[in-house]
């Protein structure tokens, strides 16, 4: 929308050549902003869930990954081997909520399928 005020407002100047040049420039330094930030957060979130080490075990084989809304994203993990098990399920959330407690599991390693 902004960008959109920016072009006409440029159009009904009298040196609008200059003023869309400006305008382009700013625009690739607003996107390059944009990239450079998501690319931060992607970083940083990725280096955190690599570092966790408690989580919220509902029971022997599951742990709780996220909340999205009403939504809880699990994931099979085997405890003996602090390793995932591939298996994810998105659940709703009832009034009742997720039973289950937090433990320190330590870092998990990531699934690997076996060759049969």
């Amino acid at each position: 929308m902004l960008f959109t005020y920016l072009v006409f407002s440029a159009e009904s100047d009298g040196d609008a050549g200059g003023q869309m040049d400006s305008l382009y420039e700013h625009f690739k330094i607003l996107v390059f902003l944009v990239m450079v930030t998501f690319l931060l957060s992607f970083c940083i979130g990725f280096n955190v869930a690599l570092e966790k080490t408690k989580f919220f075990v509902l029971g022997a084989n599951e742990i709780l990954v996220d909340i999205y809304s009403d939504k809880a994203v699990i994931a099979g993990v085997n405890q003996a081997s602090n390793s995932l098990s591939g298996e994810i399920r998105i659940v709703a959330i009832d009034s009742e909520g997720l039973k289950g407690e937090l433990k320190r599991l330590g870092r998990l390693t990531r699934y690997t399928q076996k060759n049969n």
